[in-house]
């Protein structure tokens, strides 16, 4: 009874932190969007938009320098310990729910010239779009270009490097489709 009710007052207070103080960290905020906690966002030049009722849970962290556009559709649920790096555009379908320490990462370390330090040689990328009501498992990740249709449901640990029809399923290293 106790956890549930500090878990209240925890998600009762970042919210009103985000809607108040905070509300200048996003583009657009629509009508009860929940925060459990705090959200780290280490790159500030990007744009960030919540739909109406989405729900944020602690230790989340957003990266979005100058130029990536992060778009969290309606009813989106984000677990704990979610990373989503933004360098062009990571789009979030209606209803989606993402699991517990997910990756999404619309960029790479360019590795081209082995004279130099990969840390010097920038980023490459590509948008990342996940359609509605999705459902991505707990520490999956999702890389440049991939893409998953509505419906689709991301196993456990998968690993998403490529295009996804709507309604698949897909699991392992790298994800695959699970015909039923």
């Amino acid at each position: 009874m106790i956890g549930f009710v500090q878990n209240r007052l925890r998600t009762w207070f970042w919210t009103l932190f985000y809607r108040s103080i905070g509300r200048w960290v996003f583009s657009k905020m629509g009508q009860g969007v929940a925060f459990e906690g705090w959200i780290d966002i280490s790159q500030r030049g990007g744009r960030i938009v919540l739909g109406d009722g989405v729900h944020i849970c602690r230790m989340v962290e957003f990266s979005l320098p100058q130029g990536g556009e992060l778009i969290i559709g309606d009813g989106v649920f984000i677990g704990r310990g979610v990373v989503v790096s933004v360098h062009s555009r990571v789009e979030i379908g209606a209803h989606t729910m993402i699991g517990e320490y997910v990756s999404i990462h619309d960029n790479n370390h360019r590795t081209s010239h082995p004279d130099q330090p990969i840390a010097c040689q920038g980023f490459s990328t590509e948008p990342i779009r996940i359609g509605r009501n999705c459902w991505i498992g707990a520490h999956s990740v999702l890389v440049k270009g991939c893409s998953l249709e509505a419906g689709c449901t991301v196993g456990a640990g998968a690993v998403v490097t490529k295009q996804f029809p709507a309604g698949m399923t897909v699991v392992g290293v790298p994800g695959k489709p699970v015909c039923d």
